[in-house]
């Protein structure tokens, strides 16, 4: 919108928008990313859900200044725990007209083209919503909101934010492991996989396998240390802001995929598709030097991924007990263990026999799990 419409427009409908909620309205133009970081600069979202975080007019989707142009947001959520959150900006109000949220990225690789990542859709009671994943540092998005020519109301955004419980995928062996999708009884036959360390920092990813004649679903190769781990899977189309790397050489980003986009900036996760998945179709196995293991997906609703959290240990059988190592487990075990546990020891010998929660080292949440060992229970 230009200046003078655009103030017309809010203007007239300020006794309405005083209604809608507590959050800013819109400052004009910001019709593009570059327009709306100078106008309206970071728009920061509450840590809790609200009504009414971004209100304004929109008549149309045009990138020019304009009665008919775009609204751009530069969307940052707040700061939280580590973790993993489920966040949704839905229009609760339109304009009169049919207005739609969008997510906006980039051309994949170096590109600096604007795409769409996600457009807005109903499900669950919940309006025209999009919907991405963060991991409790601040993160930003751009978000548009755009109407029709009958949209000449305001239009009311509002958030929430949820956290998201992985489940849980095991114990494996440090050491090489190979993340993947393929061949899993009822897997989809598109998927993507993305790997995240203990601080859900991204550390792989990958669309389409490089191994011949399996198809397009997902596998990542990584040597890992001992500690705890994240995955998600997904169908195509889901964006981190990495773009896929070349299939060789050979390395956690791999793929024989390097087309698609990406979001603008890091600490996000977008999933595309509206379709609802069945479980079991976005499954997971790990498998390292001992065997593989396979965890069954949940069912996945429009725009979700589905979240796994597994462990890496240089030992990943279950604890002997034997902490003083004569090969026997008894009342001798318990000084050497409580030294283990006041010095929170880290040593493999210890980690090995008493680490009960694989956490990487021996502590006072090993010590029931150890007193049960003894008594035999």
């Amino acid at each position: 919108m230009m200046m003078g419409a655009g103030a017309l427009l809010l203007a007239a409908a300020a006794p309405v928008l005083a209604q809608f909620g507590t959050g800013p309205l819109e400052v004009e133009p910001n019709e593009s990313r570059a327009a709306t970081d100078v106008s309206q600069g970071v728009w920061t979202l509450p840590g809790a859900a609200a009504i009414g975080v971004l209100i304004g007019t929109s008549t149309g989707f045009s990138s020019n200044p304009g009665p008919a142009s775009i609204d751009f947001y530069h969307v940052r959520t707040a700061a939280a725990p580590v973790g993993i959150y489920r966040h949704r900006l839905n229009i609760g109000v339109e304009g009169g007209g049919s207005n739609t949220g969008r997510l906006r990225g980039l051309e994949n690789q170096a590109g600096s083209v604007d795409q769409i990542i996600q457009s807005s859709f109903t499900s669950g009671g919940v309006e025209r919503f999009v919907q991405w994943y963060g991991f409790g540092r601040s993160s930003d998005v751009y978000y548009t909101v755009h109407g029709t020519s009958s949209s000449t109301g305001a239009y009311r955004v509002d958030y929430s934010v949820a956290p998201v419980t992985p489940k849980a995928a095991g114990i494996v062996a440090a050491g090489p492991i190979v993340l993947s999708t393929i061949g899993l009884p009822g897997e989809f036959a598109d998927t993507e996989l993305f790997l995240y360390d203990a601080n859900l920092n991204q550390i792989g990813q990958n669309d389409d396998n490089v191994i011949p004649g399996t198809g397009t679903q997902s596998r990542i190769d990584i040597t890992l240390a001992a500690g705890t781990y994240f995955a998600a899977v997904s169908d195509a189309g889901t964006v981190t802001h990495l773009a896929n790397g070349p299939a060789m050489p050979l390395t956690p980003f791999s793929d024989l995929s390097t087309t698609g986009n990406r979001v603008d900036f890091p600490d996000v996760l977008v999933r595309n598709s509206v379709a609802a998945r069945a479980a079991g179709q976005f499954s997971i196995a790990l498998t390292d030097s001992l065997a593989m293991t396979t965890t069954s997906s949940d069912p996945a609703g429009t725009f979700d991924v589905q979240w796994y959290q597994f462990i890496v240990s240089p030992c990943p059988d279950t604890p002997s007990g034997d902490v003083n190592g004569d090969t026997l487990v008894n009342g001798r075990d318990i000084r050497a263990f409580l030294t283990a546990v006041i010095t929170q020891s880290t040593a493999l010998s210890d980690v090995c026999s008493a680490d009960y929660d694989h956490d990487g080292a021996v502590d006072r949440d090993d010590v029931v799990p150890f007193i049960n060992r003894l008594l035999g229970t």
